[in-house]
């Protein structure tokens, strides 16, 4: 009796069912390369084509629509087939090629520039050259566009510098000038304004500076264990002194753990909030000071009940030089930068800010940052001390 599979039927239907597997597998995975964003064409040792994609016609240029089995030279432009010639030599000798760039005009109008990837692939002791290629269009631009931001930056930085020193020269002579007119004089009132504007100059300037360093990634810090509520504290005695309008409030638990943070930047992050919600509660009132502790966290909160933010405003109210136009209300005072500088000093020591906000009704801004490790401040002070004296 002859026991062999050819006439097994239950052999035939496992290998039919495992044929339709085969080919569901098969096309499953030309739909794949079909769909990736990259152009992909396979070559085999001869320089023949034996797969591509669509995003492969169009980024090699291929007009020809059947050129499976063609050679890659009679396919694709000359300047792309001079390249391909080099990546295979390159592939050849490596077994790799990474994002070797390959420019090409098309139309002899638009140039695309593309990265080129390849890798052999043994197929059954048959030698393939995998080609993946990407458009670099997108990701050049993007370059250009941080290395712009990169240059503006120290720009703005080279010319805040440059502009202190005469500022402060013409702060000097104003103190000269006051003593030598009276209160009442008309060129006292002069003197006055002048010494005024150059402050508010000062101020923009040091604002520049400080988006400036934060942009940069040049904010250093120099952590160790505060207590905000003392900081606020401090902050809020000193404003109440010099504010008429508003009656400025701290309200905090009676034990709170401390941060792990920069004492001068905590001084500008509560500054600048609390002259924000000053500025925008024009008719006074009490602007409040809350802080407690969030699970890992302290929460620090900044609560006017002031003209509000329109919720179109809110997603962008913390980027470079946004104002806030409020109807009725005129030009508020502010440069546009105290918010962008809270946010990069607060997200520099691993916090977070939120803005909510009820037109009519005022605003709370609020800052997590996280409850100090002991590790934190043992790390921050072994680097100062690691540090070479200047």
């Amino acid at each position: 009796m002859n026991g062999g599979s050819a006439h097994n039927p239950n052999a035939k239907s496992k290998t039919r069912a495992l044929r339709g597997e085969l080919e569901v597998q098969k096309a499953l995975w030309r739909e794949l390369v079909e769909c990736v964003p990259s152009g992909v064409m396979v070559l085999d040792k001869e320089g023949r084509i034996v797969q591509l994609n669509r995003n492969a016609t169009s980024m090699f240029d291929i007009e020809a629509l059947d050129c499976v089995g063609r050679h890659y030279s009679r396919v694709v432009p000359e300047d792309i087939a001079q390249s391909f010639e080099k990546a295979l030599a390159e592939v050849a000798e490596n077994g790799y090629l990474i994002n070797m760039p390959l420019r090409h005009r098309m139309d002899k109008a638009i140039e695309i520039n593309l990265g080129l990837n390849a890798t052999l692939f043994d197929a059954d002791g048959e030698p393939l050259v995998i080609f993946v290629c990407h458009d670099r269009t997108a990701v050049n631009e993007l370059d250009r566009l941080r290395l712009l931001d990169t240059q503006k930056t120290e720009s703005v930085s080279r010319v805040a510098h440059e502009l202190k020193n005469p500022l402060s020269a013409i702060k000097a002579y104003c103190e000269v000038l006051a003593e030598m007119y009276d209160e009442d004089d008309t060129e006292s009132g002069f003197v006055k304004g002048i010494d005024e504007e150059a402050d508010r100059l000062l101020t923009l300037l040091a604002e520049l500076l400080n988006v400036s360093t934060i942009e940069s990634g040049q904010l250093k810090l120099d952590l160790d264990e505060i207590d905000l509520v003392d900081v606020a504290r401090n902050i809020l005695h000193s404003m109440n002194m010099t504010n008429k309008g508003h009656r400025l409030i701290l309200r905090s638990e009676k034990e709170m753990p401390p941060i792990a943070a920069d004492p001068l930047m905590m001084k500008e992050v509560i500054t600048n909030l609390v002259s924000n919600a000053i500025r925008y509660s024009p008719d006074g009132g009490d602007v409040i000071v809350e802080i407690r502790r969030e699970g890992k966290n302290v929460r620090l909160d900044v609560v006017d009940h002031g003209l509000g933010i329109p919720a179109e405003h809110l997603a962008n109210i913390f980027e470079k030089f946004y104002r806030v136009y409020i109807p009725g209300h005129g030009d508020i005072p502010g440069s546009g930068l105290g918010l962008p500088i809270v946010k990069g000093i607060v997200e520099a020591h691993r916090g977070s800010i939120t803005v909510n906000s009820v037109p009519g009704k005022g605003s709370r801004f609020s800052v997590l940052l996280p409850v100090a490790r002991p590790f934190d401040i043992m790390r921050e002070r072994s680097a100062r001390e690691r540090q070479p004296f200047a």
